[in-house]
């Protein structure tokens, strides 16, 4: 794996910092362990059977570049700009017969996903006053778009290779947020936050194997808007009382959306009736040094969420 970043200033007003990431791995997987074997001194050091006669493992690689370009207008009003792409591929293979004990009744499956995403966030800050109160003030648009090519293949079927499709498809997701937060200081002691997002997010199912359960194309789209606010009064120079309450938003990934019925030998479709979930989240705390060496900090919570896949 590599890591790279790098800053320039281009102007005095200009500032861009690049962050280039790459790894790769290939490692083999030795799968769990039922109770019985973990447990003993005996086996809780070897792979199952069916691990070695399935040869499973995983290889994966991933690179991507971003870039943070940021511009100054004056010393109240600055813009950045964060572009983003990259590829990721993985390539797992796993046992479905884990109990198997010979080659013969080993069955293994290899699941690929080839990767390309990219993205971009464009933001402006401002800095100001209202009369005799400080204020901080972000506005931003973000945008991403993620193309995942999809495949299942049976690869080993009664301990013999074969090579049976199960799955052939593109996954695609994609988001468009818009967002603004800011900070009034109300008084020298009395801060208040708040801001609201507005996210929408579309996922989309391209069904590429049509001769095995037909063809499940299809797509949905959630968006929602969610605010938060919150309060903090510095009570002393060490001792803060804060208060906040926000709404939670969070899509179902493709994972979650993979089957919409498990039971074995039932055909499955992409489960795209799932609901996002949606949230409501207080807390009220506070924060204190109460002596030089020594910090404080205690929060009471209380969050209720529905439609949350667990």
């Amino acid at each position: 794996m590599a890591t790279a970043k790098f800053k320039f200033n281009l102007s005095e007003s200009t500032k861009v910092t690049t962050l280039v990431n790459w790894f790769e791995q290939d490692a083999q997987d030795p799968l769990g362990l039922d109770r019985a074997r973990a447990f003993s001194s005996s086996t809780r050091n070897d792979a199952i059977a069916a691990a070695t006669f399935a040869n499973t493992g995983v290889e994966r690689d991933h690179a991507q570049v971003g870039f943070n370009i940021e511009h100054s207008f004056n010393q109240n009003n600055k813009i950045s700009f964060i572009p983003y792409v990259g590829t990721r591929s993985n390539a797992q293979t796993l046992t479905t017969t884990p109990t198997a004990t010979t080659l013969a009744a080993t069955n293994a499956r290899l699941s690929e996903i080839d990767r390309e995403f990219y993205g971009a966030d464009l933001r402006w800050d401002n800095l100001g006053s209202l009369g005799s109160m400080p204020y901080q003030l972000s506005v931003g648009l973000n945008f991403g778009k993620s193309t995942d090519d999809r495949k299942d293949t049976n690869v080993l079927q009664a301990g013999n290779p074969v090579s049976v499709a199960n799955r052939n498809e593109q996954n695609i997701s994609k988001n468009f947020d818009q967002y603004i937060q800011g900070k009034l200081s109300v008084t020298p002691s009395v801060d208040v936050h708040a801001g609201a997002r507005h996210t929408k997010v579309k996922l989309e199912v391209e069904d590429d194997l049509l001769t095995v359960n037909g063809d499940n194309s299809g797509s949905v789209e959630y968006q929602k808007t969610t605010p938060v606010i919150g309060v903090v009064w510095k009570a002393t120079d060490t001792l803060n009382f804060y208060a906040n309450f926000g709404k939670g938003f969070e899509t179902p990934t493709f994972i979650e959306a993979a089957f919409d019925d498990v039971t074995p030998g039932v055909a499955s479709r992409p489960n795209l009736d799932l609901k996002a979930s949606e949230s409501n989240n207080t807390e009220i705390g506070l924060k204190a040094f109460v002596t030089d060496n020594t910090r404080v900090n205690l929060t009471l919570f209380h969050i209720s969420t529905k439609d949350e896949i667990v």
